[in-house]
């Protein structure tokens, strides 16, 4: 049997086509490449993620990715579909564990703030 795709410009060819069954069947095709998840996976975990984080980061990146070429930002001849997929997904997952950890450093410091009483002496605000 014949697989559907068999290179990069036939996933093009159906992203580009806009018919919405070649569309889902090769962003279907591209969300099981096992090539493809495995070095989603193996990037997230590297960054300190999990299979989760590489699921829900690899379907962000598949939309980014079609929206890249509908919108005739993805070029072909400068990376394959791969790449460019891992890298979208790599920088997505990054910028989200930043924004993250920016966002419990700032938890952190205002439930200290919140913690330190403020001892004031009556007699100074009085004068």
């Amino acid at each position: 049997m014949k697989q559907p795709f068999d290179s990069n410009q036939d996933i093009l060819e159906a992203l580009r086509s806009k018919d919405p069954h070649r569309v889902n069947a090769a962003l279907k095709h591209l969300y099981q490449s096992g090539k493809l998840t495995g070095t989603v996976k193996q990037q997230v975990k590297g960054l300190g993620g999990d299979e989760n984080d590489a699921r829900e980061v690899l379907n962000r990146a598949l939309v980014v990715f079609y929206n890249h070429v509908e919108d005739g930002k993805y070029d072909p001849a400068l990376s394959g579909i791969t790449t460019y997929i891992v890298h979208i997904a790599t920088r997505m997952f990054y910028t989200v564990r930043r924004s993250e950890t920016r966002r419990v450093a700032m938890h952190d410091r205002s439930m200290e703030a919140d913690a330190v009483e403020t001892v004031t002496n009556p007699e100074l605000e009085m004068n």
